[in-house]
């Protein structure tokens, strides 16, 4: 109630002494819009340098998810995707990066004990960048399950090192992702059709996907966002002068 007051007032009070409202994702910019026309879309720069290309022609059933274990996560769900996954394929593997905020390691990790599956989901909590590059180049898919993203950085470094990323079927998620082209969008409340999906690319040549995805990304690099905001920048000298 009171974020709604703040957003639907003041916000749009002090947004008309601005001269460009600048959103980060297609989220975003749909949200301001709704207090303001005056909104250029400009995405997170993200340090792709860091995520070497490794082509994935193959799947070896090995996954990654990366991000906090908050409840927007669902991680619940990749587990239960996991239930079905490790009955078509027993060896399958999904490594879970990330620092617990929420607190939900606990419970997540007996949900995997009842199900059964402590050799196909491994909790790697928060590690540094080598060892996370180390888990992402054994892996061919990245995974998210997330309710809510106002970007999805984590995802674009997975697409820039060659991941396959089966991500839900979110908006911020669609701004990059092409679904079939560079990655796939999924509905994560079906639980039986991203497990179905996981197993019908085991038979598929990945290769065109994991190139198109590291393609897509180059928007994200920190320079192309720099140039982008220093032609917004100079046009609003401009306008001025």
């Amino acid at each position: 109630m009171i974020k709604n007051i703040y957003f639907g007032f003041w916000c749009r009070f002090t947004i008309n002494f601005s001269d460009k409202i600048i959103a980060i994702s297609g989220h975003d910019k749909r949200l301001f819009s709704r207090i303001s026309n005056n909104i250029e879309l400009i995405p997170v720069p993200v340090d792709t340098d860091n995520f070497e290309f490794h082509e994935r022609k193959r799947s070896n059933f090995k996954m990654i998810s990366v991000g906090r274990l908050s409840r927007n996560k669902r991680i619940d769900r990749l587990i239960n995707v996991m239930k079905i996954v490790s009955r078509i394929e027993p060896k399958s593997k999904l490594f879970i990066v990330g620092k617990d905020i929420d607190g939900l390691q606990k419970s997540l990790e007996k949900d995997v004990a009842e199900a059964g599956i402590q050799n196909n989901i491994e909790f790697l909590g928060e590690i540094d960048d080598k060892k996370m590059l180390e888990y992402m180049k054994k892996s061919t898919f990245f995974l998210s399950s997330s309710e809510y993203e106002s970007f999805g950085i984590s995802a674009v470094e997975a697409m820039a090192s060659g991941l396959i990323v089966i991500l839900n079927d979110i908006e911020s998620f669609r701004y990059f992702v092409k679904n079939g082209e560079n990655g796939f969008l999924a509905e994560y409340s079906d639980e039986n059709g991203v497990a179905e999906l996981i197993s019908k690319l085991n038979k598929k040549d990945l290769l065109a996907i994991s190139k198109s995805a590291s393609e897509r990304v180059l928007e994200f690099k920190k320079e192309n966002v720099a140039k982008r905001m220093e032609s917004l920048y100079l046009e609003i000298v401009k306008n001025h002068n």
